[in-house]
């Protein structure tokens, strides 16, 4: 294969990867994972830092992340596919025809590695406990009101007993998952009557999305770096780091300070607040109006992000259009 290196270096002095969790996680641990394939990459001027394409897989059984194929793109050309080992871990070469990009006008290549292991830490979700069980499957059949009950107006309790003895079932799993067929058996003891499959897996994927919203809330208001500075009102979580350092997330949508920062995945979330709070390395300078390329995830933004080591008020003072500069401990700067 023949590489142009200097072409390679300038194509990744540009290039944005993807900001995932994932993504995020490989960045921060490949260098001392897998050190060797991190230099062979930097001999060809490739940026290992900034995979192009990254497919992962959670161990979660086993604690572990698995990075399955780890691309990176090569500026010049493969001549023929190349395979080697490195520790063990095979890399080869891809041809550009099986990633065509319109952003390249240069010939270009891939280069692949993978399969590869790291330890990952799982956040441990509180366990619901037995009450809180019975009133989340007990909603889950009021909605429904399968047996018209409370369509006569009986008492708010009708469905109690048989919310009892469907979290009987599921007590001791690890994870909170209602069968349908749970609900299918409970209501024919009860009542005598055989209530439809469908209908019972109808009701038990309500339970189930109920479950799950609950339990992700959970891990917002229960972790202990959050506890007491995060609120959730519907879908809107709000963490409040001081009182000029204030995020929203709605959707995927992230705002600081009611200004637009960037979307940020519903399973990166927690990982991501946990991050502004424990960042001691980092000063936002918040601005008026968007500025171009401002970010590393994104084109436009109101907000530069750098290290306290290159931050000089000397350089930002004579800008006009900046509001606020501010780390996650106080205001360092706040125009009136």
């Amino acid at each position: 294969m023949k590489i142009n290196i200097k072409k390679t270096m300038e194509y990744y002095n540009i290039y944005i990867p993807c900001n995932c969790g994932d993504c995020r996680y490989f960045v921060k641990h490949i260098n001392a994972e897998q050190t060797d394939i991190c230099n062979y990459l930097r001999a060809f001027g490739i940026n290992p830092l900034k995979p192009y394409e990254l497919m992962s897989f959670h161990h979660k059984k086993d604690n572990k992340i698995e990075y399955f194929n780890c691309a990176y793109i090569a500026i010049g050309n493969m001549e023929e596919e190349m395979e080697k080992e490195i520790n063990g871990v095979k890399i080869k070469t891809c041809s550009k025809e099986k990633f065509p990009l319109e952003n390249i006008v240069d010939d270009y290549f891939l280069i692949t590695f993978g399969p590869i292991t790291m330890k990952y830490a799982y956040i441990n979700y509180r366990h619901f406990t037995f009450d809180e069980k019975v009133q989340i499957i007990k909603h889950g059949i009021d909605v429904v009101d399968p047996m018209e009950l409370l369509l006569m107006h009986c008492p708010n309790d009708e469905y109690l007993q048989e919310s009892i003895m469907i979290a009987k079932k599921i007590k001791n799993q690890k994870a909170n998952f209602v069968k349908g067929k749970y609900i299918q058996e409970v209501f024919q003891k009860q009542f005598d009557k055989a209530l439809s499959t469908k209908q019972c897996n109808e009701i038990a994927k309500r339970i189930n999305i109920s479950f799950d919203m609950k339990e992700y809330f959970k891990c917002f208001e229960e972790n202990e770096l959050l506890r007491g500075k995060v609120s959730i009102n519907d879908f809107e979580i709000t963490l409040k780091i001081h009182n000029d350092f204030i995020i929203k997330n709605v959707g995927n949508k992230t705002y600081i300070n009611d200004k637009f920062y960037y979307d940020i995945e519903e399973q990166d979330l927690l990982v991501s607040l946990i991050e502004f709070v424990e960042d001691k390395d980092s000063i936002f300078v918040q601005y008026k109006h968007k500025h171009f390329f401002f970010s590393f995830i994104r084109l436009f933004g109101y907000f530069k992000k750098m290290k306290h080591s290159k931050y000089s008020f000397r350089k930002l003072r004579h800008k006009k259009d900046i509001e606020l500069i501010f780390n996650n401990k106080e205001v360092i700067y706040f125009k009136n």
